[in-house]
């Protein structure tokens, strides 16, 4: 069984290949690594045990760690804490607004508020229609309204049975 100290060498996953010290006891077939690796829980089955045991307590923290493995000669992994500063969004225009701003530049200082569209859909579709030189020009036609079937209503016993409405 691998106990706390013991140095393994991981043979699974992107730290393969890399030694790691066991930090805590097998829970559910898991342990605590920190090392060459990243810290992380770590199935035993991707462990390979090394005879080599270190002294050092269970939990350890990351520096205490570093100071058992170095004078062994392994490269502890330094992770780098993330930055809490927010990064700049890109400006991004509708293309309603990159063809009327097409010669002015773009500035970060020029944001100006894109209007919102209405909710009503509009009437009007553009149809490209050619030309007798062969040149293609887009026109503007109102859509087609949806036409409804004409309607027979068949009473019985009325004059009205016989004609269509």
């Amino acid at each position: 069984m691998i106990q706390t100290g013991r140095l393994c060498v991981k043979i699974a996953g992107r730290d393969a290949g890399k030694k790691c010290v066991v930090l805590s006891e097998a829970k559910n077939n898991r342990v605590l690594i920190d090392g060459e690796t990243r810290r992380r829980m770590c199935n035993l089955s991707h462990l390979e045990p090394l005879p080599n045991l270190v002294a050092i307590g269970k939990e350890a923290s990351h520096e205490d760690v570093k100071k058992v493995l170095e004078p062994l000669g392994i490269k502890v992994l330094e992770t780098k804490a993330k930055s809490s500063a927010k990064k700049s969004k890109p400006i991004v225009l509708r293309r309603s607004k990159l063809a009327s701003t097409a010669s002015a530049p773009i500035s970060s200082a020029s944001k100006t508020p894109v209007p919102k569209v209405s909710g009503k859909a509009s009437s009007t579709v553009q149809v490209p229609v050619k030309k007798a030189d062969g040149s293609v020009q887009k026109k503007s036609r109102s859509k087609p309204k949806a036409q409804s079937a004409p309607v027979e209503a068949v009473l019985p016993d009325t004059p009205a049975a016989k004609t269509s409405v």
